[in-house]
């Protein structure tokens, strides 16, 4: 088991799934030393725009060392967007799985 890293992770499922679709991952990532949480929204039935201000303050709230990203599909595309349009973000990067 590795060192536990004062970076911080967050998963972002793709459409039509559920943010447990990314607790295989987030175990991996755990178990590398990372802090990690798979955040859930709504992705179809939802307001783009509130998921993304809500994303955007979940990000935010995690500063103190860096935060990374990872999103499936859609999560991608989400993250991306929020970091487009959020400059104020903590530094980190994005890992896009599978995204358009």
């Amino acid at each position: 088991m590795q060192a536990e890293s004062s970076d911080h992770v967050i998963v972002l499922h793709g459409i039509w799934m559920r943010g447990i679709a990314m607790l295989p991952l987030a175990r991996r990532l755990r178990s590398a030393g990372f802090t990690v949480e798979a955040l859930d929204y709504p992705s179809v039935l939802g307001s783009w725009t509130d998921t993304v201000s809500r994303l955007a303050d979940h990000w935010r709230e995690r500063a103190g060392g860096k935060v990374h990203v990872v999103g499936h599909s859609l999560g991608g595309v989400l993250a991306l967007h929020v970091a487009a349009t959020c400059p104020d973000l903590p530094e980190g990067h994005i890992v896009c799985l599978g995204s358009p």
